[in-house]
């Protein structure tokens, strides 16, 4: 199992687990919970942790009330 640590350009935390099987990728989601964060994605052996940023957070709330406008 290797950790990578990246900053993504938006300024979200990103970390990386690699070589992860689907079983160890559910676990990691029951021991997180109900909380939102960090989110979690599995692809191709591949876990991705991302915190969100102040900013990404933002954008996402005014493009939700863009929406609701519509």
């Amino acid at each position: 199992m290797q950790l990578k640590n990246t900053l993504s350009h938006a300024g979200d935390h990103l970390n990386f687990l690699h070589n992860i099987s689907w079983d160890n990728y559910q676990n990691l989601i029951i021991m997180r919970g109900a909380v939102p964060t960090p989110r979690i994605n599995y692809l191709q052996s591949e876990v991705e942790f991302m915190s969100p940023s102040m900013l990404h957070e933002d954008i996402k709330s005014k493009i939700g009330r863009l929406i609701d406008l519509a």
